[in-house]
C-alpha cells in the first residue's frame, strides 16, 4: 500500500518535469529537424524526424531526472548507470510516441472538430 502512495506522490512531479522538458526540448528538436529534413520532404518525414529528436532528448533527460524524482534525492547513480538504462527508456518512449500518442491525439481532435461542427451547424440552422 505504501508503494502506491509513493507513486501517487511522485506522478505530479514527473508530469511537471515532462511538460517542462517538452517546452525546453521543442526548439532544439525543431532546429535539428530542419538540419536533417529538407523543405521539399514529406510531412511524415518531418514528423518522424521531429519525434525522433524529441524522444532522444527527452529520454536522455528523463533517464536522469526521473530517477532523481523517484528516489527523492540527487545523486550520481543515474549518471553512472545511464548507458545501461537509457536504450530501454528510448525504445519505450519512441514506441509510445509513435504508436500510442498519435491515435489518441487524432481521436481527441476528431471529437473536438465534431463538436465544433455540430455547434456551427446548429447556429446556421437557427
Amino acid at each position: 500500500m505504501d508503494v502506491w502512495l509513493n507513486v501517487l506522490k511522485v506522478i505530479p512531479l514527473i508530469w511537471c518535469s515532462v511538460i517542462a522538458l517538452v517546452l525546453i526540448t521543442y526548439k532544439p528538436a525543431e532546429f535539428m529537424t530542419d538540419k536533417l529534413v529538407k523543405e521539399g520532404d514529406s510531412f511524415n518525414a518531418h514528423i518522424i524526424v521531429n519525434i525522433l529528436y524529441i524522444v532522444f532528448l527527452m529520454s536522455i533527460f528523463m533517464t536522469v531526472i526521473g530517477t532523481w524524482i523517484r528516489s527523492r534525492h540527487v545523486s550520481i547513480e543515474p549518471i553512472r548507470t545511464f548507458f545501461y538504462k537509457w536504450p530501454r527508456n528510448f525504445v519505450i518512449s519512441f514506441a509510445i510516441e509513435a504508436l500510442v500518442a498519435p491515435p489518441i491525439a487524432r481521436t481527441i481532435l476528431l471529437k473536438l472538430h465534431q463538436i465544433k461542427d455540430a455547434k456551427r451547424n446548429s447556429e446556421l440552422a437557427a
